[in-house]
């Protein structure tokens, strides 16, 4: 049994390996160079036995299949810089990357370390509105099998952007893993959103409602998914015959429109009269009826805006989260898509979380601009436009579209905080009335203040002797990644 083992292989070792879709056009193949694979035996193997003190090296040299490199006299001539290629560069990186990730040679036993050191458990912020949603092809399990990265967003206040919350890294797609995640967030971590937004998963759903049981959690469904469901089954299930194409079209878009009519019904006697409106109009449309009877009529309240009139910060779609995982794959992944779970782990927790708590405090300090969305940018353009008279104290404004009807600005310390408006109480996002106040007084709009992380403590050396045995452990630690790259 060894203690340790490291193993050393010619870059010629292993076989190639035949990575080409054979369903995919010739065309469309990405063009790569011949694999310099070819069975190579040379290796050198290191490993040390439970105890014992030796450390032995087996050093097969002979190199076969393939023909070796021959060094020139010139090459001793060439500086360092030349010498070190992009590849080695990599490759010191990957092997620095690997000793801080992979805590145990065994991948269990590495992730149960892990957790061991992520111990913390937080009070979730931002946490009343999240968005939830799962994505494949991240990382391989112990047994090489598929891995899923569910994660669980919210709207950062201080920002403007979509902020990662919680993860969860799991092989299973059914609701018992994902049931359990949500239960420890609540317990552990005050986990007790009003609002949780998905993308039409009846999985994602089941699992709610199981780890909430008897909490009053709305369920929204993401707008976007829920019109490419619809428009599939509109062009699949309604049916014109005898007619040109140009009038089939003309019947889809005014089922369409319909359709867009009982999504954005403010009341629920408005939705009643309009599915009864629809049911009548296309009462020759049976099977298409009989869709939406069975798969969304029944969970309405998920979906229609009449059932939407709470405060949920104007998140409609899960555009936060499909944002956060394209992001993840393409800047923080890459191509490492093989990788064990921990190697995941390690990149969360000391690349992805700093990232986003530097964005959150250098715009929370004002060194970067805070991100409008696009319901303020268009209140804020509308505000730019009118012409109003000097507010008062208590600041009361009309309503933009409506005759007789005005609105409160809340105003504390000189800041706005808050408006009476039926845009504001439903989503929390500044309005265009607020925008409006701030343009013709001396207040602002209340700012979200940033969350620093509790300060570190340094201790300064207090003597000159102490100040250089400190600088030379700092070169010390700047030497040594420096001497290894360069030995290799």
């Amino acid at each position: 049994m060894f203690e340790w083992k490291r193993l050393y292989e010619c870059d010629h070792a292993g076989q190639p390996r035949d990575r080409h879709d054979p369903n995919l056009s010739p065309s469309k193949r990405r063009k790569t160079r011949q694999s310099i694979k070819a069975g190579c035996m040379a290796r050198i193997v290191v490993y040390k036995s439970v105890g014992d003190e030796v450390i032995t090296i087996n050093y097969y040299w002979k190199h076969n299949r393939h023909e070796l490199s021959q060094l020139t006299e010139v090459i001793d001539a060439l500086p360092c810089s030349i010498k070190v290629s992009g590849q080695d560069i990599y490759n010191a990186t990957r092997r620095k990357q690997c000793e801080d990730t992979f805590l145990d040679d065994n991948p269990d036993t590495s992730i149960r370390l892990w957790m061991e050191i992520l111990t913390k458990k937080l009070p979730m912020k931002y946490g009343d509105t999240i968005c939830l949603d799962s994505t494949h092809n991240t990382c391989k399990g112990p047994l090489r099998e598929k891995m899923f990265l569910s994660s669980i967003l919210g709207q950062d206040r201080v920002t403007g952007k979509g902020v990662p919350l919680a993860w969860l890294i799991t092989n299973l797609e059914s609701h018992h893993p994902l049931t359990q995640f949500l239960k420890w967030l609540r317990n552990n971590c005050g986990c007790n959103p009003h609002s949780i937004m998905i993308d039409c998963s009846d999985t994602e759903a089941l699992a709610i409602n199981l780890a909430f049981p008897g909490v009053s959690v709305k369920i929204l469904y993401c707008y976007w998914h829920l019109w490419e469901a619809w428009d599939v089954k509109i062009k699949s299930k309604v049916v014109v015959k005898g007619r040109c194409p140009e009038d089939r079209a003309e019947i889809l878009q005014d089922v369409r429109k319909d359709v867009i009519a009982l999504l954005k019904c403010k009341k629920v006697a408005d939705f009643d009269t309009q599915w009864e409106k629809i049911r009548e109009d296309w009462a020759d449309q049976k099977a298409w009826l009989k869709y939406m009877m069975q798969e969304w009529i029944s969970i309405r309240e998920r979906w229609c805006q009449a059932w939407r009139q709470h405060t949920h910060y104007g998140i409609d779609t899960n555009n936060y989260i499909e944002s956060w995982h394209s992001n993840f794959k393409r800047n923080y992944l890459g191509r490492i898509r093989r990788q064990r779970a921990d190697f995941i782990i390690r990149i969360l927790v000391e690349e992805v979380e700093p990232d986003y708590m530097r964005s959150h405090i250098r715009i929370g300090l004002c060194f970067n601009g805070y991100r409008l969305c696009k319901a303020k940018e268009e209140g804020k353009k509308l505000a730019k436009n009118l012409i109003l008279s000097d507010a008062e104290a208590r600041i009361i404004i009309d309503s933009f579209t409506k005759d007789q009807l005005s609105y409160d600005i809340k105003v504390d310390d000189g800041a706005i905080t808050a408006c009476s408006c039926p845009a504001y109480v439903q989503s929390a996002l500044t309005c265009k009335h607020m925008f409006l106040v701030q343009r013709i007084t001396t207040s602002n709009i209340c700012a979200q203040k940033a969350i620093l992380p509790p300060a570190t403590l340094v201790t300064q050396a207090s003597t000159v002797e102490d100040q250089q045995q400190y600088k030379q452990v700092l070169l010390d630690k700047f030497r040594a990644p420096i001497v290894s790259l360069n030995d290799d």
